[in-house]
């Protein structure tokens, strides 16, 4: 298995949502029960993926119920037939976070370096399989942010370099060193949080 495709279901093995397409469809046509429905289905899933981008609680709550603002008012947009409702709300729920991040101008706190072509290769020589999902997550929150950034908006949100380059405003060359390095980052640590050393890649 790819070491995305691995990734993936290793970090979204909780966040398996049941919303049947009869929900989503009387939410189109504005029946507020449904409404409710679809809310309750996805509430935990839409907090961990906000989650991941906002810490604060108080702009974490306001930015969820953002989103589902959005959600209800553009639910006519969603087409089955061009992907699954999980991966269209997570769409919205990362979009509302980073025009939120965006107006408060933490981006240029991240310290992610610009460059002009990629200096680091990908590698998929990383040692997922012997992580648990409780190793990921302590991995993840260690991670120097301006590689974290660029790894779960590819990774686990799905995002391709160029969409990264527009939400981050970086080049693509540089999404893709980030995401590089925090593979690198990745496999250095790990062995470090076994043995209880100290995190930290030089």
């Amino acid at each position: 298995m790819f070491f995305l495709d691995l990734f993936l279901s290793y970090i979204d093995i909780n966040n398996k949502l049941l919303v049947h397409h009869e929900v989503i469809q009387k939410c189109q046509e504005k029946d507020e029960i449904a409404y409710k429905k679809l809310y309750d289905a996805t509430i935990a899933y839409v907090y961990s993926v906000a989650g991941r981008y906002i810490q604060n609680k108080e702009e974490l709550k306001d930015q969820v119920q953002e989103t589902y603002a959005t959600v209800f008012k553009k639910i006519n947009l969603y087409d089955n037939s061009r992907g699954e409702f999980k991966s269209w709300i997570r769409q919205v729920c990362v979009n509302q976070c980073f025009m939120h991040i965006r107006s408060q101008k933490k981006l240029s706190i991240l310290n992610i370096v610009e460059i002009s072509e990629v200096t680091e290769p990908i590698s998929n020589d990383v040692p997922l399989d012997e992580m648990t999902r409780s190793d990921i997550e302590i991995i993840l929150n260690k991670m120097p942010e301006g590689y974290k950034l660029v790894f779960m908006l590819y990774v686990i949100d799905g995002y391709s370099h160029s969409e990264i380059q527009e939400l981050l405003s970086i080049k693509k060359e540089t999404s893709r060193s980030q995401l590089a390095r925090a593979k690198k980052w990745i496999k250095k640590n790990f062995t470090h949080y076994k043995n209880d050393s100290v995190y930290g890649l030089n």
